[in-house]
């Protein structure tokens, strides 16, 4: 009820045409009044009014989370550097965009990296992965220079769970802000941006940032709730070296309930004028065969040339050799696909009837032709990329554009996989806790994330994910997929340019 009440006093203000924004903190005091007065609660003595956190460039200072980063020899107009103030060694990070400062933190969480580096005029952010971290800095002012000192960590499993302070019981309106988001990751974020954050509290279109110096104490069980608390976990700078311990924020890992189902969908971090550059192409693991599917790893099938009225053929359509299938006696054409599931090989099926064709040619089912009354379909499913623990990239591991992929709240691996199966141009898929990246780009690389329960999949027909996975493992540059090689322009295939071979 205390908290239904605080979501009426807190609603936010607009006139037409412009978007809501919350009431000035100012008002905060008298509807903590008001809310205590309506509860018929007793003393309002240890009520205080919250102090407005510093945003932006609010009182001429950058914004930043103290609990969970600190700036680097000030931070503003500061470029990281390695061991000393002209050690920036390329491979000591990774390239990608953000639309603010705390866009490229949240990244820098999520991945358990050392701290950031981030260009506000084109949304350049660094995140620094060297093993020592951010020791030094140099003048630089388009750029700002901020080290990780802390991680998000769930309450009492943070799942289900709702903030209070010294006990359970302890749930003062004074020791958080309420904020109108859709999204857990827009939650973090604004804690990212309160100087004074100490944690966060989570339910779908409410997030309260904790703002009490003794930080979050306890919790109290309640279903589609998450609550987490700002943990130190390094020691400032001393000029030579830095500690921080390995611990990184475990945030996604914990987002598997059907609770968030009803979450907005929406894509981070993303700006139509913003680039990002590859660093990094030595970070991603060599891929060696596809990984065999692990057990219930969604498994579904796609017309060929529409599939309906057509019958499998291999190189054209006139290409049946009998090798290229298998004949089976099957009820109907779900019972010839699960015929087709089951065989470790298969890659796709010809069906009329009860007669079903288990088809197992390596290069797949590369043509048809017109049948009345006959179906080819073929089979698409998901491999997944180095193994696990790893974030999905495009050509090489730096390679992470927000134009890549679109991003979903789905509960589960296999809602997110569905999602992909269902869309006409994907690729693949990286799911953390509830974050599901449908990529339509070919996923090419990956980079390894130890925390987060990240995992990435490619997403085609079995010959196609052979063919991805030989290109991933090839260590030449890749200059276009799905494509042809050209020379000055598109139109340019002189023959004296390549001879041909059979490989």
């Amino acid at each position: 009820m205390a908290e239904e009440s605080q979501q009426l006093l807190f609603e936010t203000d607009s006139e037409p045409g412009l978007q809501a924004t919350p009431r000035p903190r100012y008002h905060r005091l008298g509807a903590l009044l008001l809310t205590f007065a309506l509860l018929g609660l007793g003393s309002l003595v240890q009520l205080a009014p919250h102090q407005k956190s510093l945003r932006g460039n609010e009182a001429g200072v950058v914004q930043d989370s103290l609990s969970l980063f600190e700036p680097v020899d000030g931070g503003a107009e500061r470029a990281c550097r390695g061991a000393t103030s002209s050690d920036n060694q390329p491979t000591y990070f990774l390239v990608t965009s953000a639309v603010d400062l705390a866009s490229c933190q949240l990244q820098c969480l999520q991945t358990g990296c050392q701290g950031v580096e981030f260009h506000a005029s084109n949304g350049r952010c660094e995140l620094w992965t060297r093993p020592e971290g951010i020791q030094a800095s140099a003048e630089f002012t388009p750029s700002v220079c901020y080290r990780r000192v802390g991680i998000l960590e769930p309450v009492d499993g943070g799942l289900d769970r709702a903030c209070r302070g010294s006990s359970p019981g302890d749930n003062n309106p004074a020791y958080f802000q309420i904020e109108d988001l859709q999204l857990f990751d827009d939650c973090q974020r604004e804690c990212l941006r309160t100087a004074e954050c100490r944690g966060i509290e989570f339910s779908v279109g409410r997030c309260e940032i904790w703002t009490r110096p003794e930080g979050i104490q306890a919790s109290i069980s309640l279903s589609g709730f998450l609550c987490y608390r700002a943990v130190n976990t390094a020691t400032t700078s001393t000029g030579t070296t830095t500690t921080q311990t390995s611990q990184t924020s475990t945030v996604s890992s914990t987002l598997t309930t059907a609770t968030l189902t009803s979450l907005t969908t929406t894509v981070s971090m993303t700006s139509t004028s913003m680039t990002s550059t590859s660093t990094i192409s030595t970070l991603a693991s060599t891929p060696s065969s596809p990984s065999p599917s692990p057990p219930g790893l969604l498994v579904d099938f796609r017309g060929v040339d529409g599939g309906v009225d057509r019958v499998c053929r291999g190189a054209d359509p006139d290409d049946n050799n009998p090798i290229y299938f298998e004949v089976f006696d099957a009820d109907d054409l779900e019972a010839c696909k699960e015929l087709c599931a089951g065989t470790s090989d298969c890659v796709g099926v010809e069906s009329i009837g009860r007669r079903c064709e288990v088809w197992t040619r390596p290069a797949g089912i590369q043509a048809t032709r017109e049948v009345a009354g006959y179906q080819c379909l073929e089979l698409v499913t998901f491999s997944l990329v180095d193994g696990g623990g790893s974030a999905c990239r495009g050509t090489s591991a730096g390679d992470n554009m927000p134009e890549y992929y679109e991003v979903f709240t789905e509960p589960t691996l296999e809602d997110c996989q569905q999602r992909c199966a269902n869309t006409t141009d994907c690729e693949g898929v990286e799911y953390s806790g509830t974050r599901c990246e449908v990529w339509n780009t070919p996923i090419l690389a990956s980079v390894s994330i130890t925390t987060g329960d990240f995992q990435c999949f490619r997403f085609g027909s079995r010959p196609r994910l052979t063919f991805l996975t030989e290109v991933a493992a090839s260590t030449w540059s890749t200059i276009g997929f799905d494509a042809e090689c050209r020379g000055e322009t598109s139109e340019d295939d002189s023959p004296s340019y390549y001879s041909l071979v059979t490989a």
